[in-house]
Order: C-alpha cells, then sequence, then structure tokens
C-alpha cells in the first residue's frame, strides 16, 4: 500500500482535479501569452480563472494580483445588456473580496491561531492584528451591496452572501456591530442564546497538536491501550501524510506518528475505527479519494492497530480489490455473528459507476464483499451511512444519506436487507450530507437526523431567525429563492421503535440552511439530552463567463 499511496501523491502534485497544478500552469502560460492589444473580455477571462486557480493551492497573494487585473481590466469588457454585465461585475468583485477575506485568515487565524480564532462571534485574540485583508474584503463587498440585482437567486447567492461576510469581516476587526453599516447589519441577536449553555474553551493550540490539514479525519480513542484518550487526524490531500498524537496522561500529546507505523500513509477525508479483529486493539478504516468522479480512485485503507503500532493490511484482508472514490464507512455486526462488518459507501455520478459494499468479517482476519448477495449494491453518491437498529429487532438497519433520495434498509435477519425508506417516510432531504441515529427526546426509540447541504450563507443574513418549511413568515426574496432553488432544510425524525418516524424539525427550530460536512453529537451541558455540533460553510465558486 505505501508504494501505491506514493505514486497517488506524485501524481497528484500535478493531475489531482482539485488540487493538481496542471491547471494553473497551463493558465499561467496563457497568461503570459497575452498582448497590450488582447481582447479584453480573454484578459479578464484568464486572470480570473488564474486568481481561483492560484487561490486553490494556496498562493493567496499571488491569486489577488490576478483578481484585481481582472477587476481593472473589465472596466473595458462590454455587453449590449447592462444588468447582465453589472451581475457578472458583482461576481468578480465578490470574488475578490473572497480572496481578500482568505488574505486575512492565512496572516492571522492560521499564522497567529489562537483559542479564539475563527470562532463566531470572533472577540480576544480572534480579533486580527494584520488588517489588510479584512479592509479590502469589505470595499469590495460593500461595493457589491451597493449595486443590487432584481435576480433574486442572484442576490441570495451573491448580495446576501456579501452581507453575511461583510459582517463576519468587521467583526475580525473588533468593529461589529459598531461600524456595520445599518442596512447592511446582521442583528447581534443572531449570534446570542436564549438558553444557558457552557462556552467551551479550544484547548487544541495549548497542547502540543500540530495539524495544518485540508479538510479531513479526526478520531479520538484509547490506541495505545494506556487508559487515554489519543487522536490520529487525517488530511483530504493525497500528498499529506496522517499524524498520531499519543496522550502523555498530563494533559499534553506528543507526536509519534513514525513510531505509530503511519509514515507514508496520506491522504483520507474520513476515519471510521472498530476492533475489527476482536483483539482488544482499535483499528482504524481510512476513506479516500472522494469527489472527483473516476480521477478519484485511491483505494482505502484498513489500519490494523497493536498496542499502538498501526499496519495496513487493507490488501491482506481483502479490502482492497476495488478503490472506488469514497467518503463514507460505517461498522456494525449486521449478522449478529460476533464479528465487525464493514459498509463502504462509494461516489457513483455520470463519471463512474461505483457500487457500494457490504464487507463480511469472517472473524479470521479475512472480508468478502457481499453487498450484491443482501441487497446493498447500488450505484449512487453516498453522502453518509449509519447503523442503527430502528425497529427494535436486535439486528442492525442502515440509513445511507445519497444525493438524491436516502435509503432506509431493514435488516430482514436473513443476512438480506429491503430498502424502506420511502413508507418510512425519511427519503428527504435529497441534498442531504452527515447523518446519524440517537435518542434525542430520551424515549427509549432511536430517532434519525438528516443534516442538509443545500442553499447558501445568504440565507441566514435574509433570515437569520429561521425560515419555514411552508414559506410563511419568511420574505419574498427567500420566497421565490426557496422556490426556484428549491431549497430544504435538515430533517429531524422521530422514531416510535415499531419502523415509522415523524418528521419533527420545525417544532425543534431546526429551520436553517446550515451547509455542514462534519458533525457530531453529545450531551454537551450535561442535561441529560443529547445536543449537536454542525461544522458548516458555503462553498461559493463565482466563475466569469458573459455567454
Amino acid at each position: 500500500m505505501l508504494g501505491v499511496l506514493s505514486q497517488i501523491a506524485q501524481t497528484s502534485r500535478r493531475s489531482h482535479p482539485l488540487l493538481g497544478n496542471d491547471r494553473v500552469r497551463q493558465l499561467r502560460s496563457e497568461v503570459a501569452g497575452l498582448r497590450s492589444d488582447s481582447d479584453p473580455f480573454r484578459v479578464v477571462f484568464l486572470h480570473s480563472e488564474l486568481g481561483q486557480e492560484e487561490l486553490n493551492m494556496n498562493n493567496v497573494e499571488v491569486a489577488i494580483r490576478h483578481l484585481e487585473i481582472a477587476r481593472e481590466s473589465f472596466q473595458r469588457v462590454s455587453h449590449p445588456d447592462a444588468k447582465v454585465r453589472q451581475m457578472f461585475r458583482n461576481r468578480l468583485l465578490f470574488t475578490v473580496g473572497t480572496a481578500y477575506f482568505r488574505l486575512g485568515e492565512t496572516q492571522n487565524c492560521c499564522a497567529q491561531y489562537s483559542s479564539d480564532s475563527c470562532i463566531v462571534p470572533i472577540r480576544g485574540a480572534g480579533i486580527h492584528t494584520k488588517q489588510t485583508g479584512s479592509r479590502k474584503a469589505i470595499d469590495c463587498f460593500t461595493d457589491v451591496l451597493a449595486h443590487p440585482t432584481e435576480d433574486k437567486i442572484e442576490q441570495v447567492r451573491v448580495h446576501e452572501a456579501a452581507r453575511s461576510l461583510l459582517n463576519i469581516a468587521y467583526m475580525t476587526l473588533g468593529e461589529y456591530p459598531a461600524k456595520v453599516p445599518e442596512e447592511h447589519l446582521v442583528p447581534p441577536e443572531f449570534f446570542e442564546s436564549d438558553v444557558e449553555f457552557p462556552r467551551f474553551r479550544n484547548v487544541y493550540p495549548d497542547l502540543g497538536l500540530d495539524t495544518y490539514n485540508l479538510s479531513g479525519g479526526a478520531i479520538v480513542d484509547d490506541f495505545d491501550g494506556d487508559g487515554h484518550l489519543d487522536i490520529v487526524t487525517s488530511s483530504y490531500d493525497p500528498t499529506a501524510q496522517m499524524q498520531y498524537f499519543q496522550n502523555n496522561g498530563d494533559g499534553d500529546f506528543t507526536e509519534r506518528t513514525d513510531q505509530a507505523g503511519l509514515t507514508g500513509i496520506f491522504g483520507g477525508l474520513n476515519l471510521v475505527h472498530a476492533d475489527y479483529d476482536n483483539d482488544g486493539d482499535i483499528d482504524i478504516f481510512v476513506c479516500r479519494g472522494a469527489w472527483p468522479g473516476d480521477e478519484g480512485r485511491e483505494p482505502n485503507s484498513l489500519l490494523r492497530n497493536d498496542a499502538g503500532k498501526l499496519t495496513d493490511v487493507t490488501f491482506d484482508v481483502g479490502l482492497g480489490n476495488d478503490a472506488w472514490p469514497c467518503k463514507s464507512a460505517v461498522w456494525a455486526d449486521f449478522d449478529n455473528d460476533g464479528d465487525p462488518d464493514l459498509y463502504v459507501g462509494n461516489e457513483s455520478d455520470d463519471r463512474i459507476s461505483a457500487p457500494t459494499q457490504l464487507f463480511r468479517n469472517d472473524g479470521q482476519a479475512g472480508s468478502t464483499d457481499v453487498s450484491r448477495a443482501v441487497g446493498l449494491s447500488e450505484e449512487m453518491f453516498v453522502m453518509g451511512a449509519v447503523w442503527g437498529d430502528y425497529n427494535d429487532d436486535r439486528y442492525p438497519d442502515l440509513f445511507v444519506s445519497v444525493a438524491g433520495m436516502n435509503r432506509l434498509y431493514r435488516n430482514k435477519g436473513d443476512e438480506t436487507f429491503t430498502d424502506v425508506a420511502e413508507a418510512a417516510g425519511v427519503q428527504r432531504p435529497v441534498t442531504s450530507f452527515a447523518t446519524w441515529f440517537w435518542d434525542h427526546n430520551n424515549d427509549g426509540h432511536l430517532d434519525l437526523f438528516v443534516s442538509c447541504s443545500n442553499g447558501t450563507s445568504g440565507i441566514l443574513s435574509l433570515n437569520p431567525f429561521g425560515l419555514s418549511d411552508d414559506l410563511q413568515g419568511v420574505s419574498p426574496v427567500v420566497r421565490q429563492y426557496q422556490k426556484e432553488a428549491q431549497l430544504e432544510l435538515m430533517a429531524l425524525y422521530n422514531g416510535n421503535g415499531t419502523g415509522s418516524f415523524q418528521n419533527v424539525s420545525r417544532e425543534a427550530g431546526l429551520t436553517y440552511a446550515t451547509l455542514p460536512m462534519g458533525a457530531n453529537f453529545g450531551d454537551l451541558n450535561s442535561d441529560g439530552f443529547l445536543d449537536f455540533y454542525l461544522g458548516t460553510g458555503d462553498f461559493l465558486t463565482l466563475r466569469f463567463s458573459l455567454t
């Protein structure tokens, strides 16, 4: 496996569709070939594209230079429809603003990281000392907001997103809410809570933990059996080393990546752990290759743990025969034979046919793909998966969050499954992501939470106190956007233990567009009820085009 991962890392530096430098090198060459008499449209297009790609490569200041050239050159671009021209000027300006915002984050939140960094509302040591990035971003976002559009979807995606970021930019300077123009202010009440809840301090920077990852996995467990919780992290970047941090038992950690046998184990968008061989040590499964279709065919890894020493045994146990893009996997003993089995949710779309897989653990350090035999071999774009005995028959059932209609596979107890999602009423949202079974109301029956990745951060600035599924009580802009963009909200389904669910999202106040990728739950305030945390965001890329 080390040789395979090394080769993928070398190739990815050049050709990875999201992280490779082939595209940026091509654009650099094309930009170098521009002349003083080049078509203004081509000048703007190439510099804006190169700016975006340099930003993707984390060359922030270089990216800003190209985006600024594109902005200046746009003044010479004509278009017969003034509204269309203005719309794309705003898009370009918004992109410039986000690049400056990124500069501020890089110079402050990353280079001078503290326990207050990037925690909203931003305060204390989270205030930026290097202010150029936020100042420039405020100028750009203010300019965007000064030129409104009649297109309601464009207003939500660009103008209201600019409004949200404008408020946060003022926060990074310690000037929120006092200096935010009144007409653009997101009210401070939005960031306040009407319930008592403990405030958590981020102690990560103080514990000897040194991770600077792209999105990836993070798991906490006692991997070396000394009674203390250790940490393992990974990064989506196929060139990035997984890391192992040993808990010293005195409130501190020491990186022991090499001693743990992880040197050369690269990549991993998600990590899921379980004792697959029942030897008392927690083993780790690494999911790789998500998002880019056929170009994401990176093998997953099973890392066998022996008292804190991890060994890649993927091929040895029969898990490495196929390599599909994957970001979700989940362990459970589906056949109740005492050995943890593994469901792997792969990603199928118009670029690749990648069936989902269920590997039966034979208890003898081997696994067999039985997905077709048990009725779980579907080609779909899996976003998340979770096992749970929702109907109390003592067999684990499987819920799969899908880009499309979700699946609820009832375990029939005879080593086969049947999809009952429609009958159970849990097919939506169709843009779901993170999901889990839990008993949120302490009635003894499993409930189901399904997050939603549909929408935009602009929704929050328009309706900071929530949306409504029936479109009542929301602004006309949001109402039209919700209809035209088919906006959905996260779902909370109450289970009754007999196999049916009721959507109680509105009653629970879950009426926000949140776009989470990472999420988890637990009783955070020790009141006996489960709370949950969503790592939210909004990935908004506005490419330049006047066609």
